[in-house]
């Protein structure tokens, strides 16, 4: 069971990122990553489950529990609209550690764009 859960959406064919924080009820860093790698990987939620993309995982600051987890326009191109299953783990010596996981939608929807006019 992993210690956090969450999910996202995805558009189709472009960059995709998100900072994470790991904070305590005020705010403050609860976990001191210094030590530790992290990876990520995405997997479809129906079979065969084996992984489509990896995430590229990067600290923001290690001491203050935070970094980013993000997939490039050309993981997200290959990918239809569908529901992925993604997995974030904490890994430092033979020990690894599930600490995020949950759905990431893709979506291929052309964002609406309000152009303004004159």
């Amino acid at each position: 069971m992993s210690l956090f859960n969450q999910d996202f959406v995805v558009d189709a064919g472009r960059d995709w990122a998100k900072d994470i924080y790991l904070l305590d009820a005020n705010n403050a860093p609860t976990v001191d990553l210094r030590g530790y790698t992290i990876t990520g990987s995405l997997k479809p939620v129906v079979f065969p489950y084996t992984s489509v993309a990896n995430f590229i995982c990067t600290f923001i600051s290690a001491i203050a529990g935070q970094f980013t987890i993000a997939l490039d326009a050309t993981d997200t191109e290959g990918l239809t609209d569908e529901r992925y299953e993604y997995e974030i783990v904490l890994t430092s010596g033979n020990t690894s550690y599930s600490l995020l996981k949950g759905f990431l939608t893709i979506s291929s929807e052309v964002p609406a764009y309000v152009i303004p006019t004159e």
